[in-house]
C-alpha cells in the first residue's frame, strides 16, 4: 500500500470562516473510479482544484488539491485517503494532534464538508488516487490527473545540442531554459528560478547558442538587459555582460544571440529605443572573457542600408558575415529585409527583400532565420505568411519549403523560433500558436511534432479575450476575434461555438469581451470592429445584431470593449474605450444611452476604464480604470459609479490601497458579493488581488510571492466561480486559461 496521506477536513463554522457558500453544486465531478467494500455505491468525490487534466507547466513540486466526498443513502463519510504510491501528499498545516489516519469533521448534514491536502509534484504526468470510505465500509476510488511538464510559452529561442540529440528552449512567458528530447519529446526544466543557482533569475529570455565546448548555453535576456551563461548540468546562471559588467555601449532591446567560437565572442542584435530615447539598432561583439561591448555595425558606422528593426540573425562563418532580418515599422511600406553584415567592415547589403533584389513569395513577419550552409540558402520562418521560406544567397530568389500550399502535418500558427539539424535533413520550428516544436522535412515540406505542450484539444488560442462561466454546462465561454470558443472544464478541450464556419448572422471582426445571457440561452459579444453588440444562439451559433449604427438609436459607439449583462433591467452596461464612456444598451431595442462620461455624473474623470462589474445590490457599477499616459491621467483605480446619476468615486487608488499589492495596471475585476469584495486582475504586478469595498484596501491572493504554479504573465481577465472558490483568469501573453485556487492562490494551465 502506498503512503497514507494527512487530509485536512473543514467544518461547517470552518467554512463561514473562510467564506465558502454552503451550496455545492459541483463543478466537476470525479464519480469515474472504482467503488469496493461494504453493499451499495460509495462515497461521491468532487475535486475543486486542480481541474482534471490541467498542466503545472513544470514550474512547481507541489500543488494544493481540495475537493468534497458526499456519503450515498444519508451515510457519513469516515476517512479520505491520498494514496498515489509514487509521492507523499502532506498537511499544509496540520491541526494539533492529527494521527497517521486521515480523520475528517462533518456537518450536520453527515457529509464531509471539505478538504484540502498539499500534495507533491514530479516534473512529468502526475496520477493522483482519492480514496473515500463511508461509515459501512463502503469506499470509491478515483484518480485525477494532472500534468506538470514544461510548456513551450509564448516565444523564445531554439539552439541544437546534437551530441546529445536534444534541442535547448528559452521561454519569454515562463522564463525558463528547458530541453526537449528529440525522440520522445520530454521537456525537462535545466534553469529557472527553482533550478539552479545564481542571480538574476530569466525574465523575458529571448534567445539562446550552445557553447558545447564549456558545456553552456549563452542566453540573451531581454527583460535583464543581461547575456548570461547556463551550465548544463547544473542550471546554474552566470552573467558574462550586462550594464554593470563589460564596457561599452549599454544593451537597450538585445534580442538575439549567436556563439563566435573563433573569436571567443557572442554577437548580440539589438534592436532599438528605450524609455529614454536611446537609439541602437546594432549588430555588437561581446567578449566572452571580459563582457566588453563593441559595436560592429549601427546606422552611425560603415556602409549600405539603415537598420530599422533588426530582429534575428544567424552566423555565415565562412564568408565572415551575419545574415540579419531587419524589419521596418513604416506603416505605408511595411517590409522585411534580409541583409548580410561583414563582421570586419560592418557593412551592411541586401540579400533579399520584396522588391528587388530576389523573386518569389514576399516577406510578411520574418522571424528567425538559419543558415543552410549546405544549400547556400538561408531559411526563414515567416509568422506573416505562416511559412517556411528558403531564400538563395546567391539571388536573393524566395520560395516556399513549407506552408499552406506545400507539405502536409500540423499548420503553422506562429513559427518564431528554428534550428538547422542538418544530419536529418530537416528544420526544428518552435511554433508558439501551436504550442509546439516541430520537425520540417526540407525535400518534402511535410510538418511532424516532435514535442507539445497543449493543455487540451482544439482551435488553438492566438488573441484571447473575456471569460464567462456556463456553471450548468461545466464550460468557459471566450473570444478570440473572429470567434466564439467553449473551454470543457473537464477535459480542458476548445471548441467553436460561433465563427465564419459555425452560425449565420454578421461575421466577428474583432470581437472583444463576452458575456452569458443563460436564461435566453445565448452569449452577448462586443465586437469592436464591427462597433457593434452581438447576440450568438448557444444552440446553433447564428449570431444577430442587437445594437449598432443602423440598430437603436442613441450614442454611437467608437471602440465598444466590455461589457456586463444587468439582466433585471434587460440591458448591457459596456465600456467605450475610444469615448471613456460607461453606457447602457437596451437587449429589446438596441438603443444607447450614457450613463457616464465627463458630461454626465461627477466625480473624476474616466481615464482609460478597461474593466466593469454590475453590482445590482447598491445600483451601481464598479469600473478598473488602468490609467492614459496619453493624457497625464494616471487613476490606476476602482470607481464606483451610480447608475442613476452618473456619479463617480473612487474606491480604491495607488494611494487608498494600503496593500501590498498597490495597483500599477488593473485590467479585470470581477465581484465576489459574499465577501464584499472584488477581484482585479492587474498586468503591471502580474497579481489577482482583492479589493474591500468598505476599505478599499488591497491583498494579494495570487502571484510569483502567493501561491504555487506557472506564474501570471499578463493577466487581462477574471471571472469567478463563488461556489467552488476559484478563479479563471485569461492570461493574454501566453495565451492560456488559467484556474486560482482562492485559499491557496495556486495556480494551473486548464487550457492552451
Amino acid at each position: 500500500m502506498g503512503i497514507i496521506a494527512f487530509v485536512r477536513c473543514l467544518s461547517f463554522n470552518h467554512l463561514l470562516q473562510l467564506g465558502i457558500l454552503l451550496l455545492w453544486l459541483p463543478l466537476i465531478g470525479c464519480g469515474s473510479g472504482s467503488s469496493g467494500g461494504g453493499d451499495g455505491e460509495g462515497p461521491t468525490i468532487d475535486i475543486s482544484f486542480p481541474l482534471p487534466n490541467s498542466n503545472l507547466a513544470g514550474d512547481t513540486d507541489h500543488i494544493t488539491l481540495r475537493g468534497r466526498a458526499v456519503g450515498a443513502d444519508e451515510v457519513s463519510v469516515s476517512q479520505v485517503l491520498i494514496n498515489n504510491r509514487s509521492f507523499a501528499a502532506t498537511l499544509k498545516r496540520p491541526p494539533p494532534g492529527l494521527t497517521d489516519s486521515a480523520i475528517a469533521e462533518f456537518d450536520d448534514q453527515g457529509d464531509l464538508s471539505g478538504w484540502s491536502a498539499q500534495i507533491a509534484l514530479l516534473r512529468q504526468d502526475n496520477d493522483i488516487k482519492i480514496e473515500a470510505t463511508d461509515d459501512r465500509g463502503r469506499s470509491r476510488t478515483v484518480t485525477l490527473t494532472v500534468h506538470n511538464t514544461p510548456s513551450f510559452g509564448n516565444r523564445g529561442g531554439l539552439a541544437l545540442d546534437a551530441a546529445n540529440n536534444r534541442v535547448l528552449l528559452t521561454s519569454t512567458a515562463l522564463d525558463f531554459l528547458v530541453t526537449v528530447d528529440l525522440d520522445t519529446g520530454k521537456r525537462s526544466v535545466i534553469s529557472d528560478s527553482n533550478t539552479g543557482t545564481g542571480l538574476p533569475a530569466f525574465d523575458f529570455p529571448t534567445n539562446i547558442a550552445l557553447d558545447a565546448a564549456h558545456n553552456r548555453a549563452l542566453v540573451m535576456d531581454l527583460g535583464l538587459k543581461t547575456l548570461l551563461a547556463v551550465d548544463l548540468d547544473t542550471g546554474d546562471r552566470l552573467v558574462i555582460s550586462d550594464n554593470n559588467k563589460g564596457t561599452g555601449p549599454e544593451f537597450i532591446n538585445p534580442r538575439d544571440v549567436a556563439l563566435d567560437a573563433g573569436n571567443n565572442r557572442a554577437l548580440v542584435i539589438d534592436y532599438g529605443s528605450d524609455a529614454r530615447d536611446n537609439l541602437l539598432d546594432a549588430l555588437v561583439a561581446v567578449n566572452l572573457n571580459t563582457g566588453n561591448r563593441s559595436v560592429i555595425s549601427d546606422n552611425n558606422s560603415a556602409t549600405g542600408p539603415a537598420f530599422k528593426f533588426p530582429r534575428t540573425m544567424a552566423l555565415d562563418v565562412a564568408h565572415n558575415r551575419a545574415l540579419v532580418i531587419d524589419f521596418s515599422f513604416n506603416s505605408e511600406d511595411t517590409e522585411d529585409v534580409l541583409l548580410a553584415v561583414d563582421l570586419d567592415t560592418g557593412n551592411r547589403s541586401v540579400i533579399s527583400d520584396n522588391n528587388t533584389p530576389g523573386t518569389g513569395p514576399a516577406f510578411k513577419s520574418a522571424g528567425p532565420v538559419v543558415l543552410d550552409a549546405a544549400h547556400n540558402r538561408a531559411l526563414v520562418g515567416d509568422f506573416g505568411s505562416k511559412a517556411l521560406l528558403a531564400v538563395a544567397l546567391g539571388t536573393g530568389n524566395r520560395s516556399e519549403i513549407s506552408g499552406s500550399d506545400t507539405g502536409v502535418g500540423p499548420e503553422f500558427q506562429s513559427p518564431r523560433a528554428m534550428v538547422l539539424d542538418a544530419a536529418h535533413n530537416r528544420a526544428l520550428v518552435g511554433d508558439f500558436g501551436l504550442n509546439s516544436l516541430l520537425a520540417v522535412d526540407l525535400d518534402t515540406g511535410n510538418r511532424s511534432a516532435v514535442s507539445e505542450s497543449h493543455t487540451g484539444t482544439g482551435p488553438a488560442f492566438e488573441k484571447l479575450h473575456g471569460a464567462a462561466l456556463d456553471v450548468v454546462n461545466k464550460r468557459i465561454l471566450v473570444v478570440e476575434p473572429s470567434a466564439l470558443l467553449a473551454v470543457d472544464l473537464t477535459t480542458s478541450n476548445r471548441s467553436v461555438i460561433s465563427d465564419s464556419n459555425t452560425g449565420a448572422g454578421t461575421e466577428f471582426i474583432k470581437a472583444s469581451d463576452v458575456v452569458l445571457d443563460a436564461v435566453n440561452n445565448r452569449a452577448l459579444v462586443i465586437d469592436s470592429g464591427l462597433k457593434a453588440l452581438l447576440a450568438v444562439d448557444l444552440g446553433t451559433g447564428n449570431r444577430s445584431v442587437v445594437s449598432d449604427s443602423s440598430t437603436g438609436a442613441g450614442f454611437e459607439f467608437d471602440t465598444p470593449e466590455i461589457l456586463v449583462l444587468d439582466a433585471a433591467n434587460n440591458r448591457a452596461l459596456m465600456i467605450d474605450s475610444g469615448m471613456n464612456v460607461l453606457l447602457a444598451v437596451d437587449l429589446g431595442t438596441g438603443n444607447r444611452s450614457i450613463i457616464s462620461d465627463t458630461n454626465t455624473g461627477a466625480g473624476p474623470a474616466f481615464a482609460s476604464p478597461s474593466g466593469v462589474v454590475l453590482d445590482e445590490t447598491n445600483n451601481r457599477a464598479l469600473v478598473i480604470d488602468i490609467g492614459s499616459s496619453r493624457t497625464d491621467m494616471l487613476l490606476d483605480a476602482l470607481l464606483a459609479v451610480d447608475l442613476d446619476t452618473g456619479n463617480r468615486s473612487i474606491i480604491s487608488d495607488s494611494n487608498t490601497c494600503t496593500g501590498p499589492p498597490a495597483f500599477k495596471s488593473p485590467s479585470g475585476v470581477a465581484l465576489d458579493e459574499v465577501n464584499n469584495r472584488v477581484f482585479v486582475a492587474d498586468l503591471g504586478t502580474n497579481t489577482l488581488l482583492t479589493v474591500d469595498l468598505d476599505t478599499g484596501n488591497c491583498s494579494a491572493i495570487s502571484d510569483e510571492e502567493n501561491g504555487a504554479g506557472p506564474t501570471f504573465t499578463t493577466p487581462t481577465t477574471v471571472a469567478l466561480d463563488v461556489v467552488n472558490n476559484r478563479a479563471f483568469v485569461i492570461d493574454w501573453h501566453v495565451r492560456a486559461l488559467m484556474a486560482v485556487d482562492l485559499p491557496s492562490g495556486d495556480r494551473v494551465i486548464v487550457s492552451q
